[in-house]
C-alpha cells in the first residue's frame, strides 16, 4: 500500500466517524424529542384532553 492510499484510507476513516457520530446525535435528538412529546401528551389526556381545557378555561 503506498502513502497515498493510507492518507485515503485515513481520511474515509475520519469521515465515517464522523457520519456515525452525526447520525447517533441526530438519533439522540430525535429520541428525547418524542419522548418529550409523549409525556407532555400523556400528561394532557390523563389532565382531560380537550374537555379538561375547556374545563379550566370555564373555572378562569
Amino acid at each position: 500500500m503506498d502513502q497515498f492510499s493510507q492518507l485515503q484510507f485515513a481520511m474515509l476513516a475520519i469521515w465515517l466517524g464522523i457520519v456515525i457520530l452525526a447520525l447517533l446525535i441526530a438519533y439522540a435528538v430525535i429520541f428525547f424529542a418524542v419522548r418529550n412529546a409523549l409525556r407532555s401528551h400523556a400528561r394532557w389526556e390523563y389532565a382531560g384532553g380537550v374537555a379538561g381545557e375547556d374545563r379550566r378555561a370555564i373555572e378562569r
